[in-house]
């Protein structure tokens, strides 16, 4: 759940961030992360943003979640590498 959080929105080479906050640039506050409880567990993403933009970006992080169904073994090794590194620190 991790790896695939790292790739969707926990850092600024996610998914999420390069394809909403980068290419769009109207929002700058925005992320992805995990709370994993003894028998359930969430995968929430967070953004700030103007009221007006909410439709705009529900529907780009619609796309950025629907691309998870292809991840590469390249991107599977970043966010490995990413996770290893930031738990080590």
């Amino acid at each position: 759940m991790e790896v695939l959080n790292t790739i969707y929105g926990d850092n600024r080479s996610s998914r999420l961030f390069q394809n909403i906050r980068e290419k769009e640039g109207i929002i700058y506050i925005l992320y992805s992360y995990i709370e994993l409880f003894s028998d359930i567990g969430r995968f929430l993403t967070y953004f700030v943003v103007s009221p007006a933009e909410i439709p705009r970006i529900i529907k780009n992080i619609l796309k950025v979640l629907k691309s998870l169904s292809y991840i590469t073994a390249e991107e599977v090794r970043r966010a490995k590498n990413y996770l290893k590194k930031k738990h080590t620190s």
